[in-house]
C-alpha cells in the first residue's frame, strides 16, 4: 500500500535537479531529512497537510504584499547570503520559539536546520533583517536547479505588527524571480486550522493532488476530497452497518502509524492514522481492526497484535487530544477480508465474529 509518511535519509548533499523533482512529489525538507506526508496530529486535532507551490511564470505580487514589500523597506534593511548558524539567530530563534505553546518545535535553529549534522546536505540561503544594527526576522529557505522551497522564518515578537514572517517570504520570492526560478514552494496549508493560512495568501497558488499525484489551482480543490476529512467518513459509514447488525465497534486516531513510514523494516506495523476496532469477547488475543486505504480505494479488515502500549508516555494533553487516541503498537498478522464497499466489510466483520 502507498504509505502516507515517508522520510529519506539522503548522505550526500542533494544536486538541485533532484531536489526540484522531490518538491514537485510534494516532498519538504526536515532537518537533514526530506518527508511527505498526508496527515498531521497537532493543537488537538486530526488534519491533512496540502502542499502547495507558487508558479513564478509570469506572476506578479499582488497589491497588498506590494504594500508590505514598500513599508517594511523603507522602515529596515535586509541582506541575502549563505545559511549561516550564529549567535544573533540563535536568540532571534528562541525569541520566536516561546509563541508556540502546542510543542513540536526544536529547541534551537541548529537543531531544526542541521539535525545535529555538521554540515548541510542542502543548499540553503538565508535572508536577514534588520531594523539599523538590529537583527529582527530571518527566514531560510533551499535553492534547486528551477525551485526554491522557504523552509522556515524566525522574527522577534515585538515587530509582529511588520508581517516580518510573511515578509521574509516575499523576499523569498523575489529572490526566485531574480535568479530566474520556475517555482516557489511554501510548505503546506492545514485545512481547519488557520495557522498555515498565510502561506496561501502568496499569489494564485496550486495544491499536490496526493491521489492523482498532479498539481491543480488551489481554488478548484475539493474540500470533501480532503484526506482527513474523507477517511473519517469512510469508518463512520462502516460504524453505521456495523451498528445495524449488533457489532459493538469503536474509531481511534493512532499517531504512531507514522513509525512505518520511518523506519521501513517495520513494515508489518499497523499503517493507517486512524481505525475501527471491533468488540467481541471472542477475540482475547488479537485485535480486530478495520482500516480504509484512500490510495486503493479498498477496506481491509485484519488481525492485529499488541506490541506495546505507548499511552505513558504522553502526556496528558496528548493523550486527550480530541479522542479517543491509541498508542498502543500493532503488527498485522493477518488480513481478513478486502472489501471497496462498506456494507459488504461489515457482512465480512459479522461472517468472521458469529461464524469464528
Amino acid at each position: 500500500m502507498q504509505l502516507y509518511t515517508e522520510v529519506h535519509y539522503p548522505l550526500r548533499k542533494i544536486p538541485p535537479k533532484k531536489l526540484d523533482e522531490y518538491l514537485a512529489e510534494g516532498w519538504f525538507r526536515m532537518g537533514q531529512t526530506i518527508f511527505t506526508c498526508w496527515f498531521l496530529f497537532m493543537e488537538r486535532g486530526f488534519y491533512s497537510a496540502i502542499w502547495i507551490r507558487q508558479d513564478l511564470e509570469n506572476f506578479t505580487f499582488k497589491k497588498r504584499s506590494r504594500k508590505i514589500m514598500n513599508r517594511n523597506g523603507r522602515a529596515f534593511t535586509y541582506k541575502i547570503g549563505s545559511a549561516v548558524i550564529d549567535r544573533p539567530k540563535e536568540i532571534l530563534y528562541q525569541k520566536h520559539r516561546v509563541r508556540f505553546n502546542s510543542g513540536g518545535v526544536y529547541r534551537s535553529l541548529r537543531q531544526s536546520l542541521l539535525s545535529g549534522a555538521s554540515f548541510s546536505i542542502y543548499d540553503t540561503r538565508q535572508i536577514e533583517i534588520y531594523e539599523g544594527d538590529k537583527l529582527i526576522a530571518a527566514s531560510f529557505f533551499d535553492v534547486g536547479l528551477e525551485s526554491v522551497a522557504s523552509i522556515s522564518g524566525i522574527f522577534d515578537p515585538e515587530y509582529g505588527q511588520h508581517s516580518l514572517g510573511f515578509y521574509t517570504m516575499l523576499l523569498e520570492m523575489q529572490f526566485s524571480l531574480d535568479q530566474g526560478k520556475r517555482y516557489y514552494y511554501p510548505g503546506y496549508i492545514v485545512p481547519g486550522n488557520s495557522r498555515f493560512d498565510y502561506k496561501a495568501r502568496i499569489g494564485a497558488v496550486d495544491y499536490y493532488n496526493l491521489y492523482t499525484k498532479k498539481w491543480y489551482p488551489l481554488e478548484d480543490m475539493d474540500e470533501q476530497q480532503i484526506p482527513s476529512s474523507l477517511l473519517r467518513g469512510k469508518l463512520d459509514i462502516l460504524k453505521f452497518y456495523l451498528d445495524k447488525k449488533g457489532i459493538a465497534s469503536e474509531i481511534f486516531y493512532f499517531p504512531p502509524y507514522e513509525s512505518a513510514g520511518i523506519d521501513p523494516l517495520l513494515e508489518d506495523l499497523l499503517k493507517h492514522p486512524m481505525y475501527l476496532r471491533c468488540v467481541s469477547t471472542k477475540f482475547r488475543h488479537f485485535d480486530l481492526f478495520a482500516v480504509y486505504d484512500l490510495v486503493a480505494q479498498k477496506y481491509q479488515l485484519g488481525i492485529y497484535y499488541n506490541l506495546d502500549d505507548f499511552s505513558d508516555w504522553m502526556t496528558n494533553k496528548d493523550a486527550q487530544t480530541g479522542g479517543p487516541f491509541s498508542y498502543s503498537i500493532y503488527m498485522l498478522g493477518e488480513v481478513i477480508s478486502e472489501k471497496d464497499m462498506p456494507k459488504s466489510m461489515a457482512e465480512d466483520v459479522y461472517e468472521f465474529i458469529h461464524g469464528s
